[in-house]
């Protein structure tokens, strides 16, 4: 492994290198940072650039709040840095924002291998009014500085348990380590704290349909048995809407990937035709 940085427009994005072989950019969930990967990417048959995304890890903070939609801009900067097309791989909000862009720039997606999601969350029963006010309400006051833990056990153990859904804390260690930094009273998270700030709006299913059915790459989808998308309507209703989309379940959680005895079959799957 290896670190490595982009600059874009808006900053310089930092990120971890594994293995050899074809470009595949990896993109992680709402928090984490580019060593989710550090399990599953080994054993892939690529060369896999693991982005921290804007605002976290050790990536450059945006000022404002954060969309979804903003990282498109980003990629697209990284991706014209390259000299080949990449295939993505991403996870929750990483693939989401992955399926967007595979939507949006087809003739940068070689292939799109997701992990626990695919496009963007939705909230069928959101208010756009009560959304946009409490998006103002927020951006009224600083967002909040985090406060410090006494050491890594300490933040990984809390991390573990309150996230968006709990995880092992063995297997979100990696991506704790990169998260935090020491200070003078322990260790805090790097994350700009405004990544917890509501967005004012969010894309709707007809939007999220648009880019999906764009996309004109093979499309792999490996959901967790507990995760958090299988058997939701939704989530069915979307691979309804792709070209050419293979979904299977693997023994796991929402962070299956980072589990050895889930990321080694799930590599398996993806590496197939590569």
């Amino acid at each position: 492994m290896s670190e490595l940085s982009f600059q874009t427009p808006h900053g310089t994005i930092h990120g971890m290198q594994y293995g050899e072989g074809e470009v595949c950019l990896a993109l992680h969930g709402w928090l984490d940072n580019a060593a989710t990967w550090s399990v599953l990417a080994p054993q892939l048959k690529f060369r896999v650039i693991a982005l921290d995304l804007p605002g976290h890890g050790h990536s450059s903070h945006r000022a404002g709040p954060y969309h979804i939609w903003d990282s498109l801009s980003d990629l697209l900067a990284i991706v014209q840095q390259l000299d080949e097309t990449p295939h993505w791989l991403g996870h929750s909000m990483g693939a989401g924002i992955a399926t967007l862009f595979a939507g949006c720039f087809p003739e940068h997606a070689r292939s799109l291998n997701l992990v626990e999601g695919f496009g963007p969350w939705v909230e069928p029963k959101l208010n756009a009014c009560e959304q946009l006010r409490r998006a103002a309400i927020a951006q009224q006051w600083p967002a909040k500085t985090p406060r410090p833990y006494a050491s890594l056990e300490q933040a990984t153990q809390i991390r573990a348990s309150r996230g968006v859904s709990t995880v092992a804390p063995q297997a979100i260690r990696p991506i704790v380590e990169r998260a935090m930094k020491p200070v003078e009273a322990g260790w805090v998270w790097r994350a700009d704290p405004a990544l917890s700030q509501p967005s004012p709006l969010k894309l709707e299913p007809h939007q999220i349909k648009s880019c999906i059915e764009n996309i004109s790459c093979p499309i792999r989808i490996a959901l967790g048995s507990q995760g958090m998308l299988v058997d939701k309507p939704e989530f069915s209703e979307r691979l309804d809407w792709a070209q050419a989309c293979q979904m299977r379940v693997f023994e796991g959680d929402h962070h299956l990937h980072c589990y050895p005895q889930a990321a080694y079959p799930i590599a398996q799957w993806f590496n197939q035709d590569h």
